[in-house]
């Protein structure tokens, strides 16, 4: 039987967000009692998780994709104000 998290009804939450910052999640789970909460962050579905069961979900690799979350990052180049090519920037250094 899969889990189904308890999902949020109401608007989209983005402006949450600005005014806890970093707190914004762990208010909403620990009011609601929950360690996985479903709701909406710039329009698109977020899931909320902390807690036993958000641990467990965070690192089933079954249902959590972390490929590609992150854009490459290269340091030596950044340094010199360049992109690496393969992760589809344009250089932004100005001729």
């Amino acid at each position: 039987m899969s889990y189904q998290p308890a999902k949020d009804k109401g608007p989209d939450r983005s402006l949450g967000i600005l005014k806890d910052g970093y707190t914004f999640a762990q208010k909403r789970l620990q009011r609601q009692h929950l360690d996985v909460y479903e709701t909406k962050i710039l329009g698109e579905k977020a899931a909320l998780l902390g807690g036993e069961k958000g641990a467990e979900l965070f690192y089933d690799k079954d249902k959590m994709k972390r490929g590609g979350a992150m854009p490459a990052f290269h340091p030596e180049n950044s340094l010199r104000g360049e992109r690496c090519p393969d992760d589809g920037w344009e250089s932004v250094r100005t001729p």
